[in-house]
């Protein structure tokens, strides 16, 4: 997404991207828009602090990186 700096939650929405959220453990992906990382984190928080509460759902690590990417919006 170029040089973008995403540093919390919100900026997924602020910036009109998706994101790919890949798991630690077993390498499982999702791809989320802005708006419902909003609804899933009723807060601003930072990205670090969002990753260490997501949970796989198919493995159950907790490693989850989150990754923006653009879309065809």
């Amino acid at each position: 997404m170029g040089n973008r700096n995403f540093e919390t939650t919100i900026c997924f929405a602020r910036a009109r991207a998706d994101c790919r959220i890949v798991c630690g453990g077993c390498a499982y992906e999702r791809i989320v828009t802005g708006q419902e990382l909003i609804r899933a984190f009723a807060a601003v928080i930072p990205i670090p602090a969002a990753e260490k509460r997501l949970k796989c759902s198919r493995c159950g690590e907790k490693r989850a990186r989150m990754i923006p990417v653009p879309t065809a919006r």
